[in-house]
């Protein structure tokens, strides 16, 4: 998913092709800003892990919100969140409570 703000989808395309390829599903959800269905959603569609992509450090707030969110959902429907994008990748952005950050594509674990 785009952090909030983020209109541009050509980078979670091209993440959700690169995951495909290696035999991973990648539903992308583009509309987010209802936080309490987002956390529905995650709830009833299990995923591993959620992938942020945060093109300005402007969008800070907005990810930390859906950060929190996956840390008070109950224990079993708690999933890793994963930044990356323009902000993680240029340094502008280097902490994101209750996230892993990656820099580069190829640094991602997929297993």
């Amino acid at each position: 998913m785009n952090a909030s703000g983020n209109t541009h989808t050509l980078a979670i395309r091209i993440l959700a092709l690169w995951l495909e390829s290696r035999s991973i599903c990648t539903p992308t959800v583009v509309d987010h800003r209802d936080l309490q269905e987002l956390a529905q959603h995650i709830i009833k569609a299990a995923p591993k892990a959620l992938l942020i992509s945060m093109a300005l450090p402007e969008q800070f707030n907005g990810v930390a919100a859906i950060t929190a969110l996956v840390g008070e959902l109950p224990a079993g429907a708690r999933r890793r969140v994963i930044v990356g994008g323009y902000a993680i990748k240029s340094g502008l952005v280097r902490f994101v409570p209750g996230a892993d950050l990656v820099t580069d594509i190829n640094l991602l674990s997929v297993s």
